[in-house]
């Protein structure tokens, strides 16, 4: 069993922590490595945005709405006009 973690299993654990939930053993060795290492720190804190902001586009509607000329275009290439 290893003692420490090295970066690039706390790259491999903080992303697979976004799917599953991470067992204690795995929690406690990311908080030991975090506590030392400022560039995985860093990486955890982008992952974490990314995950949170690809969640939030996804659940967003879109920012602006179809203009209604587009609309109507739709409306008669659908129905054969």
């Amino acid at each position: 069993m290893k003692a420490l973690f090295t970066c690039k299993d706390v790259s491999k654990l903080a992303s697979a922590a976004m799917d599953r939930e991470l067992s204690w053993r795995e929690r406690i060795g990311i908080k030991i490595h975090l506590w030392v290492c400022i560039p995985c720190q860093h990486y955890v804190q982008h992952l974490r945005f990314l995950h949170r902001a690809a969640g939030e586009a996804s659940e967003a509607p879109p920012k602006t709405p179809l203009p209604d000329e587009a609309k109507e275009r739709m409306r008669k290439l659908l129905n054969g006009q």
